[in-house]
């Protein structure tokens, strides 16, 4: 969460890069693992502006936006 309490997602190595910039309201992953056990950061639930929608790691959007909340999703 950045200092306009807007929430981003970075990684760490030998320095800390920005993977997908500080806009939304809320980010959350499904609770759910993927082949190697391990959860599955390949797609997030995101509130922006009022709506949700579920992205990409690389932050395109997969789906329309929602105004009701995203608690899960079935891979397709």
């Amino acid at each position: 969460v950045n200092n306009d309490n807007k929430y981003g997602i970075v990684t760490f190595s030998d320095t800390m890069d920005t993977v997908i910039d500080y806009k939304y309201d809320f980010i959350g992953l499904a609770n759910k693992l993927n082949d190697q056990g391990l959860i599955d950061n390949s797609k997030f639930i995101v509130l922006e502006n009022g709506n949700w929608k579920l992205i990409d790691k690389a932050d395109n959007p997969l789906t329309s936006d929602f105004k009701q909340p995203i608690y899960d999703f079935k891979y397709w």
